[in-house]
């Protein structure tokens, strides 16, 4: 990925964002499940009841909308820069923690989930920067 993140004449970047993005679905697909089974019930701590899956989630909606950007060869607008997460997820959180409820009678507006969301996206954003600055190209 040179500087200003573009993906133009790379195929060997997109096949390696390919397989990243790739792995990091399917490890926060993963981490869910074992949340969800067991370490939400059988630990019992709030964190992980209330909070831990919003995190994940968040990982899930940048490294999601990244493989479709990929999948429809539209690499280019991956999303890959700091600031644009941080907003999508903010975005997309806000939807889900203070318009979702308006319609969804079971759904509650809980702004500490709009944080978790960003910091997933945060995780997202970490995670491509160190194999970046690994010399593994992306």
């Amino acid at each position: 990925m040179d500087n200003n993140h573009s993906f133009r004449n790379s195929d060997g970047r997109i096949h390696s964002f390919l397989i990243l993005n790739l792995f990091l679905i399917l490890f926060f697909i993963s981490q869910y499940i074992i949340n969800q089974e067991y370490i939400k019930y059988n630990l019992n701590l709030c964190f992980f009841r209330y909070h831990f899956n919003d995190i994940l989630a968040g990982g899930i909606i940048i490294t999601y909308i990244n493989l479709l950007f990929i999948f429809f060869r539209r690499a280019q607008y991956c999303l890959r820069k700091f600031w644009i997460i941080v907003c999508v997820n903010i975005i997309i959180g806000f939807f889900w923690e203070f318009i979702t409820p308006l319609y969804k009678s079971d759904s509650i507006t809980d702004p500490y989930d709009l944080v978790a969301y960003t910091f997933g996206g945060c995780i997202y954003y970490t995670v491509i920067n160190i194999f970046n600055s690994k010399h593994i190209r992306i």
